[in-house]
């Protein structure tokens, strides 16, 4: 594996930090209204939504790498828009179970929203029997949920209603109820997603949500570094007091390591079998859902009495990390999994 983005990479990576920037929310009080319309049809424009769909239906016909980028930029910049929910994690889906062409075309062009039915801890993806309740996650505009229909087989997807919204501790993302006996015809979904797919397609969704924490510890940092710079007490920056600038370093240190293990995670579900690719994801997740809750209360810390306030936004970040951290098992569920799959190893 080579660590070192190409070309191609870094260019994908400066455009998608661009538009994110420019799609950014100037304040927090801005969240509560937003309406990302205009935002959704700038990243289908930019053939962002399909970036891992086939040439054939209007994707890029990308990596998991180049999707990963994406989610990191847009998280950078906590933009609230769906992006990671309805766009990345609901196109693997669709892809594994072979949706039709017409489906995929309509996600990437932004025509079709669809989001994730997951269990009410948001540990996995709501099937029948897993819980009373399902929650759509990232659902903003989304037309319906995806949920499993199991059989001997495998798993298929149904399509069903959203509920009413629901309250939420991350204010970049929206969620719904589900209801789950109401299908919705949103197109033709595929078939059964046989065991091997569904394992790397857990994977690719695993790896998604570690960059996502990436890009939320990132900001988390620069923001940290900036309100350094710039807060002076005593008559001096608080940049230039070692208890700070530890802080600053070790979150620094966690940061790169949460990035280096989901590069890592994004190559090994492209190019690894699926029991290695799926080590990799869990252990990226685990590590970035771990430490991105460390990071980002580092950053309120940093900030001082206004870290807690309101205004600032360091509990936007601390907030979407806890989200993030939750999504598809936290780390100690992560760990547990990972100990499973060195039993099944080693036997």
């Amino acid at each position: 594996m080579d660590a070192t983005l190409s070309e191609s990479e870094e260019l994908l990576r400066e455009t998608a930090r661009r538009l994110g920037s420019d799609l950014a929310c100037g304040s927090v009080a801005e969240y509560a209204d937003f309406d990302d319309t205009k935002a959704w049809r700038s990243l289908a424009d930019m053939g962002l939504l399909g970036i891992r769909l086939p040439d054939e239906v209007g994707g890029g016909d990308g990596s998991t790498l180049d999707q990963s980028l994406v989610v990191e930029a847009l998280a950078f910049h906590s933009v609230a828009v769906p992006f990671l929910g309805s766009a990345a994690l609901a196109s693997e889906l669709l892809l594994a179970a072979g949706a039709s062409q017409e489906t995929l075309s309509r996600l990437a062009s932004g025509e079709l929203r669809v989001a994730l039915g997951l269990t009410d801890d948001l540990s996995s993806i709501w099937r029948e029997g897993a819980s009373k309740n399902a929650v759509a996650f990232d659902s903003a505009g989304a037309q319906a949920a995806l949920v499993f229909d199991s059989s001997d087989a495998g798993v298929t997807l149904r399509s069903v209603a959203l509920g009413e919204p629901l309250p939420g501790l991350d204010l970049t993302r929206r969620s719904h109820r589900v209801n789950c006996e109401t299908v919705v015809d949103v197109g033709d979904l595929g078939g059964v997603i046989d065991a091997d797919t569904y394992e790397r397609t857990i994977a690719r969704c695993l790896t998604l949500v570690a960059w996502d924490l990436v890009g939320v510890m990132d900001a988390g940092i620069a923001t940290a570094v900036e309100y350094a710079k710039s807060r002076e007490q005593f008559g001096v920056a608080i940049a230039t007091f070692q208890a700070v600038q530890h802080i600053c370093a070790d979150q620094l240190v966690s940061l790169e390591g949460a990035r280096s293990m989901a590069e890592y995670a994004a190559w090994a579900v492209d190019e690894c079998d699926t029991a290695d690719a799926l080590l990799a994801a869990r252990s990226a997740k685990a590590f970035a859902s771990r430490e991105g809750r460390a990071v980002t209360e580092a950053v309120v810390q940093v900030h001082g009495g206004m870290g807690f306030t309101w205004d600032c936004p360091a509990h936007v970040f601390l907030k979407r990390a806890l989200s993030d951290a939750l999504l598809f098992g936290d780390a100690p569920r992560q760990i547990n999994e990972i100990a499973q799959l060195r039993s099944r190893s080693r036997a």
